[in-house]
């Protein structure tokens, strides 16, 4: 049993894609308006084919040939609730990878490095964990995650960075 998707399933699937990737999209472009950096792309065609694989899953475990608009609602409600949330909260890029190994680490020292309602520029931080060992992405990538955990906030187009947790 191979089962491939209906008609009105790849449909769905494409409009989830078109709507997801237009919603973050536009997130993005007023979190630049107000200085802060973007975040990745929220939803790659390699995020698509899963949600196609896990549909089409779906409709094997029933052991139906045709993956319906029901299997790829339940696809859908998985990857939002856990791929999507992890990337809104800046936990996990989508663009290729996941979360780097060392990442809650860096958050850590990162957090010790710049007390509470102090602001250093962000330069000065990746400049640091660099200088730590960490790859300017993971130090992007940690920085992006603190500002989507509210630890940090972001000013002067996303050029200097406040503590505020």
């Amino acid at each position: 049993c191979s089962p491939r998707l209906s008609t009105e399933a790849a449909e769905r699937l494409n409009n989830y894609y078109v709507e997801v990737r237009k919603g973050l999209a536009s997130a993005d472009a007023e979190s630049e308006k107000q200085g802060k950096a973007p975040r990745a792309v929220p939803i790659t065609v390699r995020q698509l084919e899963a949600l196609v694989r896990i549909s089409e899953s779906h409709a094997k475990m029933r052991l139906d040939p045709v993956a319906t608009a029901d299997d790829v609602k339940q696809a859908i409600e998985l990857f939002t609730a856990s791929t999507l949330q992890a990337a809104k909260l800046g936990e996990i890029t989508l663009e290729g990878g996941g979360v780097s190994e060392g990442l809650a680490e860096l958050r850590q020292r990162i957090e010790g490095m710049v007390a509470i309602g102090q602001m250093r520029g962000k330069s000065e931080i990746i400049s640091q964990a660099v200088a730590w060992g960490f790859s300017e992405r993971d130090a992007e990538n940690a920085i992006r995650s603190l500002v989507g955990a509210e630890q940090f906030e972001e000013s002067r187009q996303g050029r200097r960075l406040k503590r505020v947790a």
